[in-house]
């Protein structure tokens, strides 16, 4: 591993851990569907189905009374869906049909590396470890769909860049 003047290790060349390849992909997510539907008025009415309008509300909730015991933020009721949800939000036919099918393209393929993603990332956030096979997997389908992501918002958008960073090249 290289290091820097200091003598400390390079953080950029350690392997990400599976759970910091899932921080990576949920907030970049998250963030990609608010700022891809925020722009509509109402957006959370119209493309949010009740129940998940309803848990997040109800988890954003029950964490707002213990975040000035604990000095937390107050995130955003959209930091509070459920996972599982954003497939959900993204896969509903107008909200599809509107807002992502000119980014995913199949819908099928899209649920399918979503489910991967959701059943991999069950495993990580309980404690198990992952096999070889699907940590590739894991970060392969994250690489997927982050880099389709990418590729509608950036024009000069870099795989490597991206590669580096899910761990899909070795460190140097």
């Amino acid at each position: 591993m290289a290091s820097t003047r200091s003598g400390a290790p390079n953080r950029t060349d350690v392997t990400p851990s599976d759970s910091d390849v899932l921080d990576i992909f949920e907030k970049l997510f998250r963030d990609f569907i608010v700022k891809r539907l925020s722009a509509i008025p109402d957006w959370e009415k119209r493309y949010l189905p009740p129940e998940i309008q309803e848990s997040s509300k109800a988890r954003h909730a029950q964490e707002k009374k213990m975040a000035d015991v604990l000095n937390k933020p107050d995130y955003t009721i959209l930091e509070y869906i459920n996972f599982d949800a954003y497939c959900k939000i993204i896969t509903r036919r107008d909200t599809w049909s509107e807002h992502f099918e000119s980014i995913f393209q199949i819908k099928n393929v899209f649920t399918y590396k979503m489910d991967v993603i959701q059943s991999l990332r069950n495993d990580i956030r309980h404690g198990r470890r992952l096999n070889h096979v699907n940590r590739l997997r894991l970060r392969l389908h994250c690489y997927d769909l982050i880099s389709q992501i990418y590729e509608h918002q950036r024009p000069n958008f870099r795989r490597r860049a991206l590669e580096k960073k899910l761990g899909l090249v070795p460190p140097q």
